[in-house]
């Protein structure tokens, strides 16, 4: 990105302009906004100095505007995935405790039906002439 327009610090300019696009800031923190302002600031100028030269600067102010849209737009999309896989991770930790409540009534169930089942052996036990085959603490060989 090299301009034929000379101007005072106009090549520390587009330098500090590729350097913010390509995310190697030196004087500015990295992955900072590109915008007017920033760019002077990353070439160690004064901020003021693209606005009051726009005659001369406008080449250099017309890509600074390009690539600020290009970030502006990648970083909407980048929020937009964001969003949709925090949705997505919300419905799925729902579906998940769904599924861990289904579990834990299921397991509820059983121990209520193995309960009922002990009850009903101990009244049969009680009720009947039938005598188990094992005697009580013997190991049960099968």
């Amino acid at each position: 990105m090299k301009s034929n327009i000379k101007g005072a610090g106009l090549q520390e300019l587009y330098d500090a302009l590729l350097r913010l696009v390509n995310n190697t800031s030196e004087r500015v923190p990295k992955g900072t906004k590109i915008s007017r302002r920033t760019v002077a600031l990353e070439a160690g100028k004064d901020p003021s100095l693209i606005k009051s030269d726009r005659e001369i600067y406008n080449y250099l102010i017309k890509d600074i505007d390009h690539y600020a849209a290009a970030q502006k737009e990648k970083s909407d999309k980048k929020n937009g995935q964001t969003l949709e896989l925090k949705a997505r991770i919300a419905q799925l930790r729902s579906e998940s405790e769904r599924f861990e409540e289904l579990w834990k009534a299921s397991l509820a169930r059983e121990l209520f039906l193995l309960d009922q089942i002990d009850d009903y052996e101990q009244r049969w036990k009680k009720h009947t002439n039938v005598v188990d085959f094992v005697p009580n603490g013997s190991p049960v060989n099968h």
